[in-house]
């Protein structure tokens, strides 16, 4: 069963890239059909004859409309992909919840037997500094206002301080 869930995104996957292939592939014949002059169009013509039937105005948005359906057609199928390889994947490294991913990433993480490296530790807390500072969660200041305007107010104030120290000497 727990082979079989991890198993279904891949052919889910699968069955959706090999439909958006199918619809890429019936787009593009439809495009080449409908380029070829038809049978008792002259072809000596060319495309000539063609642009001039039509206005500046209808090129461009037809122009505009294929680059739309190419730029979708290419957005599917690359999801489509996505999908079969995430559950690909999955079923290779035998994941099949979140959960499972999360454990597997924990144990991967911990170094020699989950042991902690020291550069990890002074790292969280420059990270936790830099959050604090970035967040105004800074506890050894005291607890700033987590309004924007407040703090762009203070901001103000010292810049205005400074600029009149500066002024004063």
């Amino acid at each position: 069963p727990r082979s079989y869930k991890q198993l279904s995104l891949f052919l889910a996957g699968a069955t959706f890239l090999g439909l958006t292939t199918a619809l890429t592939r019936r787009s593009v014949a439809r495009k080449i059909r409908d380029a070829a002059p038809r049978f008792y169009e002259p072809s000596y013509l060319g495309a000539a004859a063609a642009a001039s039937k039509k206005t500046a105005a209808d090129s461009s948005a037809e122009g505009t409309l294929f680059a739309l359906e190419a730029l979708s057609l290419a957005t599917l199928n690359t999801f489509a992909f996505g999908i079969m390889a995430a559950g690909g994947l999955a079923w290779a490294f035998d994941i099949s919840t979140l959960d499972d991913l999360r454990a597997r990433a924990r144990r991967h993480q911990k170094a020699g037997g989950g042991t902690r490296v020291e550069g990890d530790e002074e790292a969280e807390e420059t990270i936790e500094e830099w959050m604090a500072s970035v967040l105004g969660n800074d506890e050894k200041e005291g607890r700033e206002e987590r309004d924007a305007k407040e703090w762009m107010a203070r901001l103000l104030v010292k810049a205005k301080d400074k600029a009149e120290e500066e002024g004063k000497k």
